[in-house]
């Protein structure tokens, strides 16, 4: 559902991004077995629709026709980098969050002048983010190796090696 080009390198052979599957499954299983530690409801069979990302917010028709079609979440921050980790051989893996929905953007449309209304849109925002951030910080401390052959190529041989401070993984 996008329309964006990739720039490509001339001195490196072109060829297609195989998107039949764009996800690793065994990163998948292991961020769906961090979310099922969590306290709150999710999701883990949910439909992903990918457009392509403009500095705008859907529009109410846009987000009655996702949701007619069944997509669960729709979002713009899924690809191109799905398909560049494809083009590139390596695993990918997503975790996302439904903000909108044609309810609640019509809710937070009419309430922009109630200040409540628009402190709750707001905070149901800052809630989600907040709860996928416990997801990945989960699925870090799990993370100890994977059976994933292309996963395993690209594991750091430095085990010591740490992306967040100590506290993060405790």
């Amino acid at each position: 559902m996008s329309g964006y080009s990739i720039h490509w390198d001339k001195k490196n052979s072109f060829h297609n991004a195989e998107m039949y599957e764009p996800f690793c499954p065994h990163l998948t299983k292991r961020l769906c077995i961090a979310a099922d530690k969590m306290d709150f409801p999710v999701i883990d069979n949910a439909t992903y629709a990918s457009f392509y990302g403009w500095p705008r917010i859907e529009t109410k028709g846009e987000l009655k026709f996702y949701n007619k079609m069944g997509w669960d979440v729709v979002g713009q921050t899924c690809d191109p980098e799905a398909t560049l980790a494809k083009l590139n051989q390596m695993c990918y893996a997503a975790l996302a969050v439904q903000i909108d929905d044609p309810n609640s953007r019509n809710d937070y449309i009419e309430g922009l002048n109630d200040n409540q209304k628009k402190k709750k849109y707001v905070e149901s925002i800052k809630s989600c983010r907040e709860r996928t951030t416990k997801i990945v910080l989960q699925f870090l401390r799990d993370y100890k190796d994977d059976e994933c052959p292309i996963c395993k190529k690209m594991s750091r041989k430095n085990s010591d090696f740490r992306e967040f401070p100590d506290y993060f993984y405790e």
